[in-house]
C-alpha cells in the first residue's frame, strides 16, 4: 500500500508540474505567433512600400503634361510627365503657313482654339506672340518635327499663353 500511495504522490507531483508549465508553454506560443506576425506585418508594409514611388520634383512647379496612364509600366530613364516650374509661363509653338506669316508680328495678341479640345466647350485662348522666325521651315524638317506631311513651308511662332 505504501508503494501505491508513494507511486500516486509521484504521479500527483508530476502533473502538478505539467499543470504549472502550460501558462509557460502558452505564452511562449503566444510570443512566438506575435514574432511571426510582426515578420509577415513588416513584409507586407515592405511590399507595399515597394509598390508606391513618390516623386519629388528638384524644383516648385505643376504638373503641365502626364506621359503615362494608371497601371502602365516603365522603363529606366523614361519620361513620366512634364513639370512647368512656378513662376514660369507656358508657350506655345505655333507652325504658321508662308501665305499667313505677313499678318503675324511679335507682341501682337492671338487668340487660340486648340484642336484636342472643342471651343465650343472650352473657349478661346488668348496669348501675346513673343518671337516670329525669319526662316521658314521645309516641309521635310516639319513631317521630320511634327511626324505630319505638309506641302508648304511653314514658320516657327511662339506665342505666351494668357492663362495657364
Amino acid at each position: 500500500m505504501r508503494r501505491q500511495l508513494l507511486s500516486t504522490q509521484q504521479q500527483f507531483a508530476q502533473s502538478q508540474q505539467q499543470l504549472a508549465q502550460i501558462p509557460l508553454n502558452l505564452t511562449a506560443q503566444q510570443n512566438d505567433i506575435r514574432s511571426k506576425l510582426a515578420v509577415i506585418e513588416q513584409a507586407l508594409a515592405n511590399n507595399e512600400a515597394q509598390r508606391a514611388w513618390v516623386l519629388r520634383a528638384p524644383r516648385a512647379g505643376v504638373v503641365s503634361t502626364l506621359l503615362l496612364k494608371p497601371g502602365q509600366t516603365v522603363s529606366a530613364g523614361q519620361s513620366l510627365l512634364a513639370v512647368l516650374p512656378a513662376g514660369s509661363t507656358l508657350e506655345a509653338q505655333l507652325l504658321v503657313p508662308s501665305q499667313a506669316i505677313g499678318f503675324v508680328r511679335s507682341g501682337q495678341r492671338v487668340v487660340l482654339r486648340y484642336q484636342a479640345f472643342p471651343y465650343q466647350k472650352f473657349g478661346l485662348h488668348e496669348g501675346i506672340v513673343t518671337q516670329v522666325s525669319r526662316s521658314a521651315l521645309s516641309p521635310q524638317e516639319v513631317s521630320s518635327l511634327m511626324g505630319q506631311q505638309v506641302t508648304v513651308p511653314l514658320y516657327r511662332v511662339m506665342v505666351r499663353l494668357g492663362q495657364q
